[in-house]
């Protein structure tokens, strides 16, 4: 997409400007240019009207959900802390041998079954508890990730003609404003 220069036109942005790169938008001294997906825009600099930024967060709606979705995990980990707090657990190593209850083990809390082997469910109980910390925490920064995520655009507004232009960074997206407020409404081409 070469741009083919006027009299006396110079291209402000971007700079340096290499006419056999592919830009999408270019801002000279007389217009400002885009190469967008609906085809070419091209505004005079003496049209432009008004010139914006915009910024917005494209994965909020996800964000908001992985922080619902660690809502009920936080939920049940809480209540499952809740049902062997203070009950004595057994080793790690009980996992991989038989279910049979440890004879030297106390006696299970009133009210209990005293044929189950609770110290073992116990540490069943709390794997679970660390598993669902695990993955409530994996969901809350992953929703926080996605909620720090910004598109930035500069608007820019030339009798019927709109342009919008993504830029990289909030960086990108001043030195585009400025460049256009620059030259927006002050020169005039040559007749």
């Amino acid at each position: 997409m070469p741009l083919e220069l006027k009299l006396h036109e110079n291209v402000l942005y971007p700079m340096p400007y290499v006419p056999t790169e592919a830009n999408l938008f270019i801002v000279t001294n007389q217009r400002v240019v885009h190469y967008g997906e609906h085809g070419h825009t091209e505004i005079p600099s003496s049209d432009v009207a008004f010139v914006g930024r915009l910024m917005v967060r494209p994965t909020q709606f996800f964000a908001i959900l992985c922080w619902l979705a660690a809502l009920p995990l936080i939920v049940v980990a809480i209540w499952q802390l809740s049902t062997v707090w203070g009950m004595d657990s057994a080793s790690p190593m009980a996992l991989f041998s038989s279910d049979a209850p440890d004879p030297d083990a106390p006696p299970p809390p009133e009210g209990l079954d005293p044929t189950v082997n609770w110290p073992l469910v116990v540490l069943k109980t709390r794997i679970l508890i660390i598993g669902l910390a695990i993955c409530a925490a994996g969901l809350l920064l992953g929703g926080l990730k996605l909620f720090k995520r910004k598109n930035y655009f500069v608007i820019c507004r030339g009798g019927q003609r709109v342009v919008k232009v993504q830029a990289k960074d909030e960086i990108q997206q001043t030195q585009i404003l400025m460049t256009i407020s620059a030259v927006k409404g002050k020169v005039k081409p040559p007749s």
